[in-house]
């Protein structure tokens, strides 16, 4: 789930880790899609939405290379799911 956004340096939190949506070596415009679409933008992402992410890592940090919204309440087997 996204938990935190910042549009100034095009990173988010997802379960608890930082992720950047533009890299020193490329993946400047990684494949975003929202549920019932085959498109999306970094623009278009809310806190809340419920995501999986495929990224590289790099020095510094994870970057994404391809983020798909799924529907809110599905469980991806992460720490987010397990309920307390």
């Amino acid at each position: 789930m996204i938990q935190l956004m910042d549009h100034a340096t095009r990173t988010v939190v997802i379960s608890g880790y930082r992720y950047s949506f533009s890299g020193i070596e490329g993946y400047d415009h990684p494949s975003v899609r929202l549920v019932g679409s085959n498109f999306g933008s970094f623009m278009l992402l809310t806190v809340g939405m419920t995501v999986q992410v495929v990224y590289r890592l790099s020095e510094n940090s994870r970057v994404v290379i391809e983020l798909l919204q799924v529907a809110n309440g599905t469980k991806l087997g992460i720490p987010d799911d397990v309920s307390a």
